[in-house]
């Protein structure tokens, strides 16, 4: 199928044609299976589009949008409420394995001193004082 003859059907569906575009495609759909078929099958997509949108965005769309959004039986809240106590204690076990981690760490060796541990530099004024001036 020509690429031009296509372009001209679908512009023939969404606006008017002069008269030779139109004799034109008309020679070309007498022509072609392949254009015929595909300006059926456009034909039926766009009915079927058309015959799906009516009342889609009728008044109170929101309203039914909602009421099919929201069974009796739906809790949203009830969900967020289980994630935010299954984090807090989760939370809390992790500041606890940390703390037992560094409390470990500090114990065990006896070469790591308090500044180690918390990756603290130890800093004193000799060293503040010798630090090179920009």
């Amino acid at each position: 199928m020509n690429e031009r003859f296509r372009r001209l059907l679908y512009r023939s569906l969404d606006t008017d044609i002069d008269d030779k575009k139109k004799l034109l495609l008309q020679e070309a759909l007498d022509e072609s299976s392949e254009l015929r078929q595909e300006k059926s099958e456009i034909e039926a997509l766009r009915r079927t589009v058309t015959d799906s949108a009516n009342g889609s965005f009728a008044p109170q769309f929101a309203e039914r949008v909602i009421r099919r959004l929201e069974p009796s039986d739906f809790r949203p809240l009830a969900s967020f409420d289980a994630f935010h106590i299954v984090f807090r204690s989760l939370a809390i076990v992790a500041i606890l394995l940390l703390f037992a981690l560094i409390s470990f760490n500090a114990i065990s060796s006896e070469l790591l001193s308090r500044g180690e541990v918390f990756y603290l530099p130890e800093v004193t004024v000799v060293k503040i004082l010798e630090l090179p001036v920009f």
